[in-house]
C-alpha cells in the first residue's frame, strides 16, 4: 500500500504480514529493506547519478516520468525524516502520520495495537486483546482474528460473527464438530463473494448483445451467489437449524422447510418470520459426515443452502438454470471461467449474435 500527496507524489510504502503487522517503507528506503540509512544514500547516489540524466525507473521516486531535480528533493526529505530509523512495527513513518492501516482499523503508534471500534487488536499474536462481545457465536476461541483465514476474510467491527445458527440436540454436538459446520458456512460465504467478482469481470468481456440474451440466467447466478455470501448482513439464508443422524448414507445432507408455530399477528400479516429450515447431516456407518473431507462437506451444505436460497426449499433438478443447487455446488472448486454450464449458455448467445460460429457441446445432466 502507497500514502501519497494530493498529487500523487508517493511518501512512503506499507507491508503487512498476514495478521496486519506492519512495516513502513518510506521512499528513502531505496533498498527497500526496512531500515532508511546509509547503503541508501550510496544507492541513491548510483541511481540518480548527482546530475539528473539517468534513466533508471527507481530513481523517479514521484513516477512523473523523468527523473529530475524535484526526485533528488524528494529522496533528501525522506531520508532526513527517517536516517537510522527502523520501519518493522511501525504504521507511518516521520512528517506523514498516516493512522489508517490495516483493514481500515485505526493504528495506536505507542501501543502498535490497532483499535477495532468494539476491541483492540493485536497484530504480532494475530489476536485480540479480549473476548468477543458476541461470545461463543463465531466459534470456540473467544480471541481468535476471523478463524485465522486471513487471507479471506476482515473484521471491519470486532464484532462479525454466524448469528442464526442452532443446532438441534446439543448432547450429540462436540464443540468440534460445530466448528466444522460453522467453518464449513464460513468458506461457502467467503467463495461465494468470489465468485460474484467473477461474475462482474466476466460480464466486462462480453458483448451487449450476449448480455442480454444472458440477463435472465446471470441474474439467477448472481442472487444465488448473494445470498449465499451475505452473512456478515444478517444471513442470506435466514435461521438454520443443523441435525446429525442416520439418513442411510444415499445422501450426506437432506434439508426440510420448517415453520414456528405462527402467532396471530404472523398469521394476518402473511409474514414469513417463522420460516426456519433444517439441514440434516448423516452419521450412517457408509456416509457419516464427520469423516468426510472439508470440500466434500462444503459442496453438500452449498447445495442445501442453495436451495435455502429460493426461498422455498424446492428441488429445482433438471432446469439447467444457473441457480440450479445441483449446478452452483460445482463452483466450490470450479471457477467462472471454467463453468460448463454458463460457457455453454454464452457459447449459445454468441451464436444467435452472430459472434460464435462453432456449435457448442452439450452441458451435463444437473443430478
Amino acid at each position: 500500500m502507497a500514502i501519497a500527496k494530493s498529487d500523487g507524489t508517493p511518501l512512503e510504502y506499507v507491508r503487512y504480514s498476514s495478521y496486519g503487522e506492519p512495516t513502513v517503507y518510506p521512499v528513502a528506503d531505496i533498498d527497500m529493506n526496512g531500515k532508511v540509512d546509509a547503503a541508501d544514500n550510496t544507492e541513491w547516489a548510483e541511481v540518480y547519478g548527482g546530475n539528473g540524466t539517468t534513466t533508471a525507473y527507481t530513481a523517479d521516486l514521484d513516477f512523473d516520468g523523468k527523473v529530475d531535480s524535484d526526485d533528488d528533493d524528494l529522496f533528501s526529505e525522506s531520508y532526513a525524516a527517517n536516517s537510522g530509523l527502523s520501519g518493522k512495527g511501525r504504521l507511518s513513518s516521520p512528517g506523514v502520520g498516516n493512522r489508517i492501516g490495516y483493514a481500515g482499523y485505526q493504528w495506536d503508534p505507542a501501543s502498535r495495537l490497532y483499535d477495532v471500534r468494539h476491541r483492540w487488536y493485536f497484530p504480532e499474536i494475530g489476536r485480540w486483546g479480549r473476548r468477543d462481545p458476541l461470545g461463543y457465536a463465531d466459534g470456540n476461541s473467544l480471541y481468535e482474528y476471523v478463524r485465522a483465514a486471513v487471507i479471506l476474510d476482515s473484521d471491519p467491527s470486532g464484532l462479525i460473527g454466524h448469528d442464526g445458527i442452532e443446532f438441534v440436540n446439543p448432547p450429540t454436538w462436540t464443540p468440534g464438530l460445530k466448528k466444522r459446520v460453522e467453518d464449513s458456512i464460513w468458506r461457502i460465504e467467503r467463495r461465494a463473494r468470489n465468485l460474484l467478482a467473477q461474475i462482474k469481470a466476466l460480464k466486462g468481456t462480453l458483448s451487449s448483445c450476449v448480455l442480454k440474451a444472458l440477463e435472465a440466467q446471470l441474474a439467477m447466478a448472481e442472487t444465488a451467489l448473494s445470498c449465499l455470501g451475505n452473512s456478515e448482513q444478517g444471513s442470506g439464508y435466514g435461521e438454520l437449524h443443523f441435525t446429525q443422524r442416520d439418513i442411510g448414507g444415499d445422501e450426506a445432507t437432506t434439508l426440510r422447510k420448517r415453520y414456528w408455530l405462527p402467532r396471530i399477528k404472523d398469521f394476518l400479516d402473511s409474514e414469513c418470520s417463522n420460516v426456519y429450515y433444517v439441514i440434516t447431516l448423516d452419521t450412517s456407518e457408509n456416509g457419516n459426515w464427520s469423516g468426510r473431507s472439508d470440500d466434500a462437506l462444503d459442496t453438500s451444505i452449498m447445495h442445501e443452502l442453495t436451495h435455502v436460497c429460493e426461498g422455498s426449499g424446492a428441488n429445482k433438478d433438471d432446469t439447467k438454470d444457473l441457480d440450479d443447487p445441483h449446478l452452483v455446488d460445482d463452483l466450490l472448486t470450479t471457477d467462472i471461467s471454467s463453468w460448463t454450464e454458463l460457457n455453454w449458455k454464452i457459447q449459445q448467445a454468441q451464436r444467435e449474435c452472430g459472434e460464435f460460429k462453432r456449435k457448442p457441446a452439450a452441458p451435463r445432466n444437473p443430478g
